[in-house]
């Protein structure tokens, strides 16, 4: 059948619903064979082009909507106004009834006709999306669409003008209506669009001050409802013992509760303050278990290297100041090291008493050897000088019985070279 004939069958029906009392049963049922037929080769089409975009191949569903009769000629012939009240007529006289039009693929098929840039398909897309009263915001993207296409044609212009001031009106009842309800996301969505630079009429500015101020409060509200939400949550996660999660919490809540000025006195702050503090003794339990954990390894390594026992005591301390015990091994090599340090410690102090009272001995030793030659000294000078006087005096025989004393009480100082030439000096003066 033609486009022509399918429309000889849409206009007797319209002329049904309009007088049913003038069209015989006969011919009533044959129109609604005929609609119920024409109506299920139109969905048969829908669901071949849908299933060709889902598999890929978007330009063969462009070449089928676009076989004679074109789908979107169909689909406008067949979506008539009295269709409901036709399909009622039908279920009342136990007619067939037409199949549903499958509007869920709508957006499926306006894929197809958005497939291509051409001014062509951007008309034909533009005459799907009015035979479909699709929502006005996606005849004005297709529009706009045109407008860049065709740039020449101020139809296009003229008539985005126009539909854009129905989406302004439209904006507004829709603004009012997510504002009764508190739909922040309603209230995003027209935000962003009433912000865009899309816009061949810019919306009135009394709309996007108001769509702002109306957000504004609605994200005020928000941020209020998640500082409490978080309070909650902060408590679950403080009751599960959960030390990260509720830090984690912490900051988020206290970056909100900062930003819309809620003090430290504020109920909401008291409810987590238990869980605040809780945190901050995990993290620092946690931060002492990691210094002891450190000062272990660093025990094993000063055990290994052989460190001083000061050291050792100092990372035991570290190590176990908390109340933790040491590995068994490692306590036990710790406890031997301690004893092997001592053992060296006492040893090595007997071994400096030793070298002390070495030492002292040498000294004096050395001090007697000393006293011993400074005497030795004086009493050779002393003989030195008394021979000397003697001959000076020429009372050499006081002399002579001097020297001969001093060789039977100290013959060693007699032979000293220093007093033999002492005695040499006398023999001499004695001899002249």
């Amino acid at each position: 059948m033609s486009t022509r004939t399918y429309q000889h069958v849409i206009d007797d029906i319209r002329e049904a619903v309009a007088s049913p009392a003038d069209i015989d049963n006969d011919r009533m049922a044959a129109l609604a064979e005929e609609y119920a037929e024409l109506c299920r080769n139109v969905v048969k089409r829908i669901s071949e082009c849908v299933d060709l975009v889902r598999s890929g191949e978007t330009a063969e569903a462009l070449r089928l909507a676009e076989h004679e009769p074109r789908l979107i000629d169909l689909m406008a012939l067949v979506d008539f106004p009295e269709r409901d009240t036709w399909t009622d007529l039908c279920r009342l006289l136990g007619l067939p009834l037409p199949p549903s039009l499958e509007v869920s693929h709508l957006d499926i098929l306006q894929e197809i006709y958005q497939s291509s840039t051409g001014v062509d398909e951007l008309r034909r897309q533009w005459c799907f999306l009015n035979i479909v009263r699709a929502p006005l915001i996606k005849r004005i993207a297709c529009l706009r669409r045109l407008v860049q296409a065709d740039p020449l044609n101020l139809a296009w212009q003229e008539d985005l003008i126009t539909f854009e001031s129905a989406r302004h009106e439209e904006i507004v009842r829709e603004l009012s209506a997510a504002v009764k309800k508190g739909d922040r996301e309603a209230l995003e969505r027209l935000y962003e669009e009433l912000n865009s630079f899309d816009w061949t009429k810019a919306p009135p500015s009394k709309i996007t001050d108001r769509a702002e101020r109306e957000l504004q409060k609605l994200r005020l509200r928000d941020k209020h409802e998640r500082v409490k939400q978080l309070a909650e949550q902060i408590h679950e996660a403080y009751a599960k013992g959960d030390v990260d999660q509720t830090e984690s919490l912490l900051v988020e809540f206290d970056a909100l509760r900062s930003e819309l000025g809620i003090g430290d006195d504020a109920s909401v702050s008291h409810e987590v303050l238990p869980a605040r503090e809780w945190t901050a003794e995990q993290r620092d339990i946690q931060i002492r278990e990691q210094e002891e954990r450190r000062a272990v390894r660093a025990l094993e390594a000063a055990l290994d290297r052989g460190a001083s026992i000061e050291e050792l005591n100092k990372l035991y301390q570290v190590a176990t100041r908390t109340g933790h015990e040491l590995p068994v091994e490692l306590h036990r090599r710790y406890a031997l090291a301690c004893r092997e340090r001592e053992t060296e410690s006492r040893r090595s102090y007997q071994f400096k008493l030793a070298l002390i009272g070495a030492a002292a001995v040498v000294l004096v030793v050395a001090v007697f050897f000393v006293v011993m030659q400074v005497s030795d000294y004086r009493n050779r000078a002393d003989v030195i000088a008394t021979i000397h006087t003697f001959i000076e005096e020429r009372n050499l025989d006081a002399a002579q019985e001097y020297v001969d004393r001093l060789r039977s009480e100290n013959p060693q100082l007699v032979a000293h070279p220093q007093v033999q030439a002492a005695v040499a000096e006398l023999e001499t003066a004695l001899a002249e």
